[in-house]
């Protein structure tokens, strides 16, 4: 069985708006932000891409074109397949083993180019 880590919006719920079946001895914690992607090279001949959020920039989604290597915090590293006249992108990821190749609106994914 997996359990989801709790909302952080749960610690914002008033005491007496819980209802009085609840029992709430303690309030949860939340740690740091994971980061949750499989940040492995496209090829064995280059170097795996470590990234930290504090320094991820995402480029402007105008930038991304076919044939760019870019990172997503989630799924890793990939290579720009395809972006469509609606700034969709398919994006292959190497590092992703069920469905590697996904489609992305640009205008809402955080994308950084590699250099």
């Amino acid at each position: 069985m997996r359990y989801n880590d709790p909302s952080r919006f749960l610690e914002e719920i008033s005491d007496r708006n819980l209802d009085s079946i609840i029992s709430v001895t303690k309030k949860p914690e939340f740690g740091e932000p994971k980061i949750l992607g499989n940040f492995r090279s496209l090829s064995p001949n280059k170097p795996m891409i470590s990234v930290n959020p504090a320094d991820f920039k995402a480029a402007n989604p105008a930038e991304i074109k076919e044939g760019m290597e870019v990172i997503h915090l989630k799924f890793g590293q990939g290579k720009v397949i395809s972006v469509d006249e609606r700034l969709v992108a398919t994006i292959y990821f190497d590092a992703l083993t069920d469905t590697p190749e996904k489609r992305i609106m640009l205008q809402f994914a955080k994308l950084q180019i590699v250099d």
